[in-house]
């Protein structure tokens, strides 16, 4: 799927679009309550990229939807991506428009000029539209569509108080003014939550949707390789998967490594790809730790579970991620986790009783301390694989997406008066 300098595309199927619930040709509620008319609700999410853990949330989201559920991508792809997808074979109604793209590689960081949003939008007529976010100008381009056709708009959002650069007031203030015209905010986790409320968001319209992806497949699969493996005991087996670049911390954790070297045996695997890849192979071996650590390369999703299988304890270093999916994944795995106070992920899914614990990337003492810790107690750590499994099941697609279409049940609900009085709030500021 490419649509970077092509007409807008729509991919995948569009077999639900005219599809009805069972009832006299109505959209029925969960709890039985019918829409008023007779027609479909829709609701428009637009999102940034095509990810292979938002298809599986946006998949499970479809599955007990009892409206139409539309996607509209503001790229078909990000150019520093490299996954494989199959968006077509999804089964989601997907879009994706013409796109213009700035890839900053020393940051890390993509800026995505989409052309046609609001065109896009308009045919689609929703009813609700949900924006993944406030940084990219395609969200600002559907606030414009849902001030000026008076439809709810609702942000969806990870940033957290400790991941917003920008102090600049100007900036700040542009967000208040598009949190202050949404019906409804979607936050990742807490620390989200906690930067809508620091935004002026109304606490009454702040919901908690955790950032996540299938887990039951990645448990499953997981379970399936150690099965076949068996079991493996000798030296701890430490796992980091994720871009090898600066903000993820991953320099941090080999000056402890070094020192604790001597007292445990362990063994270090790197999965993924970027643009620091050679200067952290450098400092590897600055480390003398050459013969423990090992880079395998990037891989696609579904050799993921391979990795998980064979690890014992997952690093997280990450100093500016605003969640964090691979810490699902690997909790599902049953692995335990050392994640960065910096991450959003880590409040919300790090309980040093069961999954984990965290520490501060930025201290090499709270590094060293996490990590002799962790080598210490390596037996409790195999033994409770399986507790730790499901206990993060609470997190999984499934409960994620009950809440997220319990959010767009109530704007669809009380999408009139909330876009009104919106309206009203932009025509007096």
């Amino acid at each position: 799927m490419s649509t970077h300098d092509g007409e807008e595309a729509q991919v995948g199927e569009r077999r639900r679009q005219n599809a009805v619930t069972p009832g006299a040709g109505r959209s029925v509620l969960a709890n039985g309550k019918a829409y008023s008319g007779g027609r479909r609700k829709h609701v428009v999410v637009v999102d940034d990229i095509p990810t292979p853990y938002r298809i599986a949330l946006f998949k499970a989201i479809q599955a007990i939807a009892p409206f139409r559920l539309s996607i509209v991508w503001l790229a078909a792809r990000g150019r520093e991506k490299l996954w494989n997808l199959n968006v077509e074979g999804s089964g989601l109604e997907v879009y994706a428009a013409r796109d213009w793209q700035l890839f900053i590689p020393s940051v890390d960081r993509r800026i995505t000029i989409s052309r046609n949003i609001v065109g896009i939008v308009k045919r689609l007529h929703p009813d609700v539209v949900v924006t993944g976010g406030y940084h990219q100008t395609g969200y600002w381009q559907c606030l414009y569509y849902a001030i000026t056709r008076r439809r709810p708009l609702i942000c969806w959002s990870g940033a957290t108080p400790g991941n917003e650069r920008s102090e600049n007031r100007a900036i700040h203030a542009l967000k208040r003014f598009y949190l202050h015209r949404c019906a409804h905010l979607i936050a990742y986790g807490s620390e989200a939550a906690e930067l809508f409320r620091i935004r002026g968001g109304d606490p009454a319209r702040i919901h908690k949707v955790f950032n996540t992806t299938d887990l039951a497949a990645v448990r499953s699969a997981t379970s399936s390789i150690r099965g076949r493996d068996g079991k493996r005991d000798g030296p701890v087996r430490l796992l980091s998967v994720g871009r090898l670049m600066r903000d993820k911390g991953i320099q941090c954790l080999l000056e402890p490594l070094c020192r604790l070297k001597g007292e445990f045996e362990f063994e270090l695997r790197l999965v993924g790809d970027g643009p620091y890849r050679d200067e952290l192979k450098s400092l590897v071996r600055d480390m003398n730790i050459s013969d423990r650590a090992f880079f395998a390369g990037y891989v696609q999703q579904e050799q993921l579970a391979e990795h998980l299988a064979w690890a014992d304890v997952f690093l997280f270093a990450s100093t500016y991620d605003v969640w964090g999916i691979v810490v699902n994944e690997a909790l599902a795995g049953g692995l335990y986790v050392l994640s960065s106070i910096l991450a959003g992920v880590t409040v919300d899914l790090i309980d040093p009783t069961i999954s984990g614990q965290p520490f501060d990337p930025r201290s090499p003492e709270s590094v060293y301390e996490a990590l002799r810790a962790t080598l210490e107690r390596i037996d409790w750590i195999r033994s409770t694989r399986e507790e730790r499994s499901k206990w993060v099941m609470r997190f999984d697609a499934a409960e994620s997406a009950k809440e997220f279409v319990r959010v767009c049940e109530l704007a669809l609900r009380n999408g009139a008066i909330d876009a009104a009085s919106r309206s009203e709030m932009s025509a007096m500021d």
